[in-house]
């Protein structure tokens, strides 16, 4: 019978050549689309459920805040994991996954800092920085993004890329372990206040060199160079090099 189904002893039937077919094929295609978009969407679960932290540290419920911070922690690992694994890496991805992190560090710092388990001007360094970053990011985007291109494009108009310092990978660690460290504290008394207190210069630390860094452009690599927006002078500078080229 086997002999018969693949045309004879040694020479292999139908099924045993579609298999490698099959496998050189990849996923289905549905499949293939869930994998491309799922680690943006546990990135943008991330980003939702940052505010349902902060409501509960202001809820006192900060054994659940610290499951939450450390379930967020997970995703994190999880969807840049995915992302690399499945080759589904994206511009769009780049510019959500620190989002997500601002989105959770803004609701936890400001929870914590409002019920006295944070000191003020430690949050309003932390959370400035944050703001300025992406009052930052948004100047270039409107200065630099081609004529009648959308506002928020992380596509074919893109004009720079997100790719963080390694003093700014290095600050959102310490702000998460502090954060985490401060939710435990509040939780459980541990650990002590000396560890809450290296950790809180750690991050004050790290966020001004991260913060400094970024004024010299480390971390916003241009894609094809500066695009002139309509109307600006860049633009006026440009129609005047093709009206002398013609």
């Amino acid at each position: 019978r086997d002999e018969a189904r693949g045309g004879g002893k040694g020479v292999p039937g139908p099924e045993e050549e579609a298999a490698p077919a099959a496998a050189a094929r990849g996923p289905p295609p549905a499949l293939g689309a869930l994998v491309l978009h799922l680690p943006n969407a546990i990135t943008a679960s991330r980003i939702a459920a940052s505010p349902l932290l902060g409501a509960l540290v202001l809820q006192h419920e900060y054994g659940l805040a610290l499951a939450g911070c450390a379930a967020a922690g997970a995703s994190d690992w999880l969807d840049g994991y995915l992302a690399r694994r499945f080759g589904a890496s994206t511009r769009l991805g780049a510019f959500l996954d620190p989002l997500a992190d601002k989105a959770l560090v803004a609701c936890l710092a400001g929870a914590l800092c409002r019920e006295g388990l944070l000191p003020w001007p430690l949050a309003a360094l932390v959370l400035g920085r944050d703001a300025a970053l992406v009052a930052g990011a948004a100047w270039i985007r409107w200065r630099d993004m081609p004529r009648g291109a959308p506002f928020f494009d992380a596509g074919a108009t893109a004009t720079f890329d997100v790719a963080p310092s390694a003093v700014g990978k290095a600050n959102t660690a310490v702000t998460f372990a502090l954060l985490g460290a401060t939710l435990a504290h509040a939780h459980v008394g541990l650990p002590g206040a000396e560890v809450l207190q290296g950790l809180s210069y750690l991050t004050a630390g790290t966020t001004l060199a991260s913060g400094l860094g970024y004024l010299n452009g480390s971390g916003v690599p241009r894609i094809g160079g500066p695009r002139p927006r309509a109307g600006g002078a860049g633009a006026r500078g440009s129609a005047k090099e093709e009206a002398t080229r013609g």
